[in-house]
């Protein structure tokens, strides 16, 4: 079978299933079988965010890697004011940055899969 044919039995398939997966932005019918095909059923999950630790991407996994980003958010939630921000805005800048390598991280991996989202 040529891969032209598997991916329109694919597509065939996603619009059989009317999953809602593909109306999220960014993510197209490959990408969206590819998400189905790992993570099957989502109501075996109870919250979403049983769903993001399952697939790698919830915050609590990267306490160790990423602390700049959760010791940021932890303080501003406690200290939710302008004259706060301004006094840590270094702490912020750092966060922020690795919030973004976080992501561009992510992003990476995902074009392992679907080169579509490194254009």
């Amino acid at each position: 079978m040529e891969i032209g044919e598997i991916e329109v039995q694919i597509e065939a398939m996603m619009v059989e299933i009317h999953s809602p997966i593909i109306t999220i932005p960014g993510i197209g019918t490959r990408m969206g079988a590819m998400i189905l095909a790992e993570i099957g059923d989502f109501s075996q999950f109870n919250s979403p965010d049983k769903i993001l630790a399952y697939a790698g991407l919830s915050p609590s996994i990267y306490q160790s890697g990423h602390s700049a980003i959760l010791s940021y958010l932890s303080d501003l939630e406690l200290h939710n004011d302008r004259e706060w921000y301004h006094a840590h805005k270094m702490q912020y800048q750092e966060a922020n940055a690795e919030f973004i390598d976080m992501l561009q991280q992510h992003v990476l991996e995902i074009g392992n899969t679907d080169s579509s989202v490194i254009k």
